[in-house]
Order: structure tokens, then sequence, then C-alpha cells
């Protein structure tokens, strides 16, 4: 599986030769070399095309004039509004591929005379708006028609065609709408095919990812991915800090517990209870020396603070209430400092602290030397990483965020390879915290839609991290000044509920969601990448081809069943916007599923 970029005349690929009257399920993608936007919202596209082990074709239309035959292809992905030079014969044959059966997908905002009428669109050009948010309004993926609000915290803006829902042709399902009610995002049966319309330039963005994917896929009559099936939940500074700090919100919940005794022992005897409730496996994330602080060139290592820092360590796990067989701990730091030159302006030093944290580490926690790493603060520079290479050559995964932050200082980061240290495996956490609020939960939702992946994480102190009486801050963890367990002045839920509820509901929307710990994700995540997945499409049949086997969504239009024939199963089944998502498990091999169109029959 993989992509091409055609810079010459491709040729056509015959029925026959796509084998046994099966095709290979595969994406043709039409793009533009001069449109900034269309060429940023293609690579998003192609990202999560490509970890679906879904082939795709890419055409630059400022290069190439042939095209291959359409029939070749399930979808084609008009991802630039650059399409002047596209003769009327190519329209044309895009309108006869849709009519036997194709999918359109336009994704980004796009206008031309020989496509408004089968997008939907007016019959003249009309001048751009802008406008800004987005209201999710179909189930384009399980979970989505429970945001039922315009989605926060992610600034959506949109340069759009000026439409309105009830000038839609009415066979036009609306799956997205911005802040004014202006369809953002339209699905349309024409003829045996689809066509999906994105009125917007977001399209770029990477929390939309799965969001994007899964409109390739419903505009298939039946759509393929391959996807990792694992979840991650991680937990940052612990074992904490040890602290006989009183402070509120807990103080008011727990009169007289400090930091030390809700952190270690409240906190964390509820969170193994949710670990248990919903079956997660947990990797902590230990500093080895949180009162060392001296990270100039002139650091006196045999300050105080140094030579107290192993036994506060030792401390420190003695108090935990221990780490089950199935978890694991990772490496969070030296200390809290991030490693950028801000911060650990001398390398030498950075060295002699990481060299004591190694120290540490191997004198008390069992198993041998961290193999994952958390950046304090999600932050670190490539020189930095180079010492921290040095001096844990064990360590070959890190974690810092995905959807969020600044690349220059290591966040914004994909699964795969760190660009600065390749031999270092990046997977990075989607969201954070205990409250799944809309902005969160799109985020969540959109992972699982791309990857069926899901990684997240939290600290034990979120709960104190609370915005300064008389203000209100969404940059605190917990900006709303919950309570652990019991309900707040405004009847908000705790946070350990709210955990609770949120856990509960992945566990129903995703039942084949299985949690594991860092270094097994590591694991799962390179056999899925490493393993050769070829997909075969007929009218009653799909054939499923891996070297190791797997899990993937199938999703199918409408009026499709599927039935195993052979080499798999169904692991779970959903009704979504134009059809049904059913999650299959393969052996290696080939698996067979066979699909029935018209009737309802029994599933295993």
């Amino acid at each position: 599986m993989g992509s091409r970029v055609l810079e010459t005349s491709p040729a056509t690929v015959s029925a026959d030769e796509r084998g046994e009257g099966r095709a290979l399920q595969q994406v043709l993608i039409l793009c533009h070399s001069d449109d900034t936007a269309g060429m940023r919202a293609m690579n998003n596209v192609c990202a999560g095309l490509d970890f679906s082990k879904i082939d795709f074709v890419v055409i630059d239309l400022q290069q190439v004039r042939a095209w291959p035959s359409l029939d070749a292809f399930s979808v084609v992905i008009l991802s630039t509004s650059m399409l002047s030079k596209v003769s009327p014969e190519r329209f044309d044959a895009i309108r006869t591929f849709v009519d036997a059966g194709g999918g359109l997908v336009a994704a980004c905002r796009l206008w031309h005379a020989k496509l408004a009428a089968l997008l939907g669109l007016p019959e003249v050009k009309p001048a751009l708006h802008t406008s800004e948010g987005l209201v999710l309004r179909g189930e384009l993926f399980p979970g989505l028609t429970t945001l039922q609000s315009d989605v926060p915290g992610w600034d959506f803006e949109h340069s759009r065609i000026p439409v309105r829902a009830d000038s839609l042709p009415a066979d036009c399902k609306v799956l997205a709408e911005d802040r004014e009610g202006q369809p953002i995002l339209w699905m349309r049966d024409v003829g045996a095919g689809r066509i999906v319309f994105w009125n917007t330039t977001s399209t770029d963005r990477r929390v939309l990812r799965g969001l994007v994917l899964h409109t390739v896929l419903g505009a298939m009559r039946t759509g393929v991915a391959a996807i990792g099936a694992f979840a991650i939940f991680q937990i940052d500074d612990f074992p904490p800090s040890l602290s006989n700090a009183v402070m509120e919100p807990v103080a008011s919940e727990y009169a007289g517990a400090d930091q030390t005794k809700f952190m270690f022992d409240i906190w964390h005897r509820d969170m193994l209870e949710l670990k248990r409730r919903h079956d997660l496996r947990f990797t902590y994330y230990a500093v080895a020396n949180y009162f060392d602080v001296d990270t100039a060139p002139d650091a006196d290592m045999k300050a105080f603070p140094v030579q107290t820092g192993a036994e506060d360590f030792r401390e420190r796990l003695a108090r935990s209430l221990g780490i089950d067989a199935g978890d694991e701990v990772g490496f969070h730091g030296y200390n809290h400092e991030p490693l950028v030159d801000d911060h650990w302006p001398d390398l030498a030093v950075l060295r002699a602290k990481l060299l004591l944290a190694r120290q540490i580490w191997l004198e008390h926690l069992p198993g041998g030397p961290p193999r994952s790493w958390v950046p304090a603060n999600n932050w670190f520079q490539a020189s930095h990483i180079a010492i921290l290479a040095e001096v844990f050559p064990e360590i070959d995964i890190v974690c810092s965020l995905a959807v969020a932050g600044q690349y220059r200082l290591g966040e914004e980061r994909e699964f795969g390879p760190e660009p600065w240290r390749h031999a270092l495996l990046g997977l990075p956490r989607q969201t954070f915290g205990y409250v799944a609020s809309d902005r969160v939960k799109l985020a969540m939702l959109s992972q699982v839609a791309a990857m069926g992946v899901w990684s997240h994480f939290v600290h034990p102190d979120d709960v104190y991290d609370v915005p300064p009486e008389g203000e209100e801050s969404d940059y605190h963890r917990n900006a709303q000044k919950r309570f652990w367990r019991q309900r707040n002045e405004s009847g908000l839920s705790g946070l350990f509920d709210e955990l609770d509820a949120w856990l509960g509901e992945v566990r129903a929307l995703f039942p084949w969601l299985e949690f594991v710990t860092t270094s097994e994700a590591a694991e799962r995540y390179r056999r899925h990448i490493e393993n050769v997945v070829e997909v075969r499409v007929a009218r009653e049949s799909v054939t499923i081809e891996s070297d190791t086997g797997g899990n993937f969504f199938l999703r199918t239009r409408d009026e499709i069943d599927v039935v195993v024939s052979t080499g798999g199963h169904i692991r779970d089944r959903r009704e979504v916007a134009g059809g049904m998502l059913h999650v299959l498990s393969c052996e290696p091999g080939r698996a067979e599923f066979r699909l029935v169109s018209g009737m309802s029959i029994e599933r295993d």
C-alpha cells in the first residue's frame, strides 16, 4: 500500500488487471501545487489515508494533463479550487463516474460551473464569505451528535460559498454548520454514487482529520480503513512531589488533607478503582528530583537538594499504593524543567543531572531503565534530546502533544518517528484532563475516527489548578473549580465522576478499543505500520489481505449489510450518516466479507 504522485500520463487500469473481478481499493486526489489552501488540506487527507493503509494516487493539475481511467478508483477527491484548466470532458467523466456508483469528495471549498449542479452550489459563481465556528449536525462518526453546541476552543474559520441549508437541493444532508447556521459540510446521493462537499478551507486542521477521512470512506459504496484499536492512558507526575500544603478546592472536600494525603491516598486509590472498572492500563511518568531546580552553568552538584534527591524519590515510591504488574513507569525528567535552552542553558549540566536521574532510577525502580519519556511541559529541543539519548539510550518513545502547542518546542507532533531524532518513536497525546468538554471530545473522536487510537493523559494535581478568586480562565486544568468527588457550589459534578462518565462513554462507543501501556502501544503501532494490507472490493464482497491481520473500519452505505465469509469477525456495528460502520478483526492472510444489499441479516 502507499501513494503515487503522477507526473506523466498514467495508463488505464482494466477490470481484469485488478484481479478476479475485485477492484483494488484506491483513491484519486486532484490538487494544484499553486493552491496553498488546497495543498494543506490534501496533506491532511493523505496523512489519514496513509495510516489507514488506503492506496491513493495524487495528480497535480499544474503538471499533469492526462488522467487515469476513473473506474480504477473508489473515490475522487478534489483538493483545489483551481480548476480552470480542467477540460469539460473531465468534468463529464466525473459526473459519469458518480452516476455509476463512485464517490466524489470536495476536500476544500471550490466552485466550477461544470460541477455546481452536482455539488449543490449556485449556478453563478458567488463572492466568498467568511464565518466562524463548527456545529456538528450528523453522526458522521459515532459520538459526534453528543456535541450539541458550537465546538469552542479550536477557532474554526471558514472561507465558504454563501449557501443556505434551504437553498441546497432537497436530497442534501447537512452534517455541519458554522456558528450562523450556514452549511459547512453536506452529503448527497447522486445516481448510484455519492458526493460530499466541505464548504470550508479548515480541512487542513489536524483536529478534523478523522472527520475528513470518514467523509472519504462514506463517499465509497464500501470503504475499508486499517486501524490501531488501542488506547493509551498516561499519568504525568506520579509519584508526585511530597507537600504538606492544604489547598482548595480539596481542603473544603477533605478536611485537613494536605497534597500528599490527597494525591497518594485519595486520588490514587480512586484512579485504581477507575482502572479496574474500565479495564485500563496506566503508564506513570516519574520525575527523579522535584526540589533540585538549579540548571545554571555553575550548578552546585553537591547542594542539599541534589544530595537528598534519591531519598526523596524512594520515599515517594514507598508512599504510593504500588504500581500494578500490568502497568509501567516512564521518565518525566530529572526535575520538572523543560529540556529547552531557556530552562537548561548548559548541556553539560543537563548531562550531569540526567546521569543522576539514571542512577536514582536504577537503584529504586525495578524493571530496568525506562523506555518512554514525557517531556516536562511537553517541551524539548533537538540539542537537548541528543543528551537524553546519550544518558538513556533505552528510551525509544517520546510522548508530547498532538494537536496543541508549538512545533518549535516539540509539540504538534504526529505519530511516527520524531522529526528531530528519528530513533525516537513519537506517540503524542491528543487529549488531557477529566472533563469531556466539547473541545476535548471532538479531538478524541477525531483521533479514534482517523486511527482507531486514543492517547490521553492526566495529572494527580489537576484538581488544584483553579483560577484565582474572582477570575475565570479556560487555561487552568480545573477552570470550573470542581471538587474531586462532590458537586461544587455551582452544582457541577466532581472530576472523578466526570472521568468515570467519560470512560464509560468511550467503552460504550468503542468496546473494541484496548487500553495498553505506552511500550505496548509502540509495538502495536510498529506492527500496524509494517503490516502490508491490500483491500479489494466487488459488488458483493470485500477481501482484506494482510501480513499480520489486524483491525479495520468497514463503512457501507445504507442499503448494504455485511456477513463474514472467512478469516475474520465483526467486533462492532453502528449506524452513521449515510450508512453503517463496522469494526472488523481479521486474521493474517485473506479475510473475506460478503455484502448483502437491501435486507437485514443475522450477524455473528
